[in-house]
């Protein structure tokens, strides 16, 4: 099990960034002093006296509906992330997309922000180590409620590789083929929120990886050891070696798919249970069921696990999808598994969501390491050699061509049992037995070769001889959560939005639209701020009805800028918008 990148640095100390601006001034995108550098252009007051009548015109006015959480950020001692949180939320899904934002506004916002792409990268890297990594992983947590959540949804999400590095192989869904890919390993409430994500290559199995990374989820949660959890996860962690090992496990309990089921298990004489689920469409009026039937019993190959043989329809239809769900929790509702296996449907949605809005299958670093560096931090394995492996390929292959040929003339010796060759089938059956007897010879050569190769051997030592590398998963890993947290925040300050605007089809685009307004901002006699927020996009009455509430909720929470100063906000929609904005004739 690798404990901790070798090459990322483990200090503590992130708030000296001489030494990365002595590096990097100099190699930006162009000449800058330290200042330029860095960006610390004027404070927010200095700023602020400089606008006409004490008020001026500001881009990104609109991420400040998430205030609440930025203060959160603060009192955790986090907040590092936030120019990277802040620009992630307003769309930029990698570093070089930050290009984008405007940085003298970005710097109203946080007072200090960093334009050089390199010095963002570098800067990164510094923030990244164990200790950051399990904060932000413990505030993602916390803003969630972990401690109320019971269930939740573990799946692997492979981002496919293709750089110039030799790394590790596995199966890459996108490709639909095995691939250089770079796993990572999501775990997501029953609600849908991420909560934990572990990055890696294929070293270790998902099945080595699942009991290892739930672990660590539990204590970086501080989720009490007694408090059972359950996770659905799809039929790639089915093993006989799994199931043991669950049962095995103190208040651990998992639900998954029978890989393979045959569909032949359902008895018309056993006792049927009967459920829906709902699910909508446009809104929460309109809506659907999915009907299904269940019968439950021990598992064939394993006494100790439960299985429930479902029936699944739409409603009102008349053809059906059989399926087989497995789970070690004897006692649980059935209805209660059936739900939570068929609701995985959240998670594989939110991948979508996360790739298409946050970046998450972005790679953030690309710094590597050889697996000689890092062998003494691994457990090692006995492994089927890769020469063994290819030696074993080709022996099945000629074993195939082999068959087939035996096939061919059999079917000819069969069918011209009472009849005389022709010529040509004369010649063709001659083919086929000099084909055969060539086969054969090497068949017999190719076996005896395979038969010579060692077939177990130390993995660690080939991965070394093969010059094989690994890339560093920990800034990646950092940026993702920092996305994860992202993506969090969103959705809970949208939910209240959801419910009260009640349209699903275009509702998340439309918030996103408030939370990307610009504005205007100005000191009133109290020393607070007035920001008024001016949407590109023309708001209908609802619309504005609906963030007007909103707005009036996030006020009520005291909110004050992400910057030092923590000077107090107020929130509103320009009213106006139209007549300051439109040209006349």
């Amino acid at each position: 099990m690798l404990a901790k990148n070798p090459i990322v640095s483990q200090e503590k100390d992130n708030n000296n960034s001489n030494e990365i601006i002595d590096i990097l001034c100099g190699e930006c995108d162009s000449q800058c002093s330290e200042n330029e550098c860095l960006n610390e252009t004027n404070s927010q007051d200095d700023i602020i006296k400089k606008m006409p009548q004490g008020e001026g015109y500001c881009y990104h006015l609109g991420i400040l509906i998430f205030a609440p959480f930025f203060k959160k950020l603060r009192k955790k001692g986090i907040e590092f992330i936030l120019q990277w949180l802040i620009s992630i939320l307003l769309g930029a899904k990698n570093i070089e997309q930050t290009k984008q934002i405007n940085y003298a506004s970005l710097n109203m916002i946080i007072d200090k922000s960093i334009k050089s792409q390199k010095l963002q990268r570098a800067t990164i890297k510094k923030h990244t180590n164990d200790d950051n990594i399990n904060k932000l992983l413990a505030f993602n947590m916390e803003i969630v409620d972990v401690a109320n959540c019971q269930d939740y949804y573990y799946d692997p999400h492979t981002k496919h590789y293709t750089g110039m590095r030799k790394i590790l192989k596995g199966w890459c869904a996108k490709i639909k083929m095995p691939g250089k890919v770079v796993n990572m390993d999501f775990i997501h409430t029953s609600k849908g929120y991420p909560v934990y994500i572990g990055v890696d290559d294929n070293y270790d199995d998902m099945r080595v990886r699942f009991f290892r990374q739930t672990e660590e989820f539990r204590e970086i949660g501080n989720i009490p050891q007694e408090k059972t959890l359950t996770y659905i996860v799809d039929r790639g962690i089915f093993s006989q070696e799994v199931f043991d090992q669950v049962i095995n496990t103190d208040n651990l309990h998992l639900i998954t798919w029978e890989k393979d089921y045959k569909n032949d298990k359902w008895d018309k004489q056993a006792t049927t249970y009967k459920g829906s689920i709902v699910r909508y469409r446009n809104n929460k009026d309109d809506n659907y069921f999915i009907n299904y039937e269940y019968q439950q019993n021990q598992w064939a190959q394993n006494s100790k696990i439960r299985q429930l043989i479902v029936r699944i329809s739409r409603y009102k239809e008349k053809k059906y999808t059989e399926v087989s769900i497995l789970t070690d929790d004897i006692h649980r509702n059935g209805n209660e598994i059936v739900f939570c296996m068929f609701n995985r449907w959240i998670q594989e949605n939110d991948f979508k969501y996360l790739i298409d809005h946050f970046g998450i299958d972005q790679i953030t670093s690309y710094d590597y390491f050889d697996y000689h560096e890092i062998k003494d931090l691994l457990e090692d394995k006995e492994y089927i050699s890769g020469e063994y492996k290819a030696a074993h390929k080709e022996v099945e292959q000629l074993r195939r061509y082999l068959k087939t040929a035996l096939y061919k003339l059999h079917r000819m010796r069969k069918t011209k049992k009472r009849k005389k060759y022709t010529a040509k089938e004369i010649e063709r059956k001659n083919n086929l037995k000099k084909q055969i007897k060539e086969l054969s010879d090497q068949y017999e050569i190719k076996e005896t070769q395979r038969n010579e190769i060692q077939k177990y051997v130390s993995k660690i030592e080939e991965l070394v001889n093969n010059n094989t590398e690994k890339l560093c998963p920990d800034v990646k890993r950092m940026m993702d959560i920092t996305k994860m947290i992202a993506r969090n925040i969103f959705y809970l300050t949208f939910e209240p939005f959801r419910l009260d605007y009640n349209n699903y089809r275009d509702d998340l685009m439309i918030f996103r639209e408030l939370s990307r307004a610009h504005g205007m901002i100005r000191k009133n006699k109290y020393g607070n701020l007035d920001i008024d927020l001016h949407t590109i996009m023309e708001l209908t009455p609802k619309m504005r009805k609906v963030f007007n509430n909103i707005l009036n909720n996030i006020n009520a929470q005291d909110i004050v800028m992400p910057n030092c100063n923590e000077t107090k906000i107020s929130l509103k929609l320009n009213e106006n918008i139209d007549s300051f904005f439109a040209f006349s004739s």
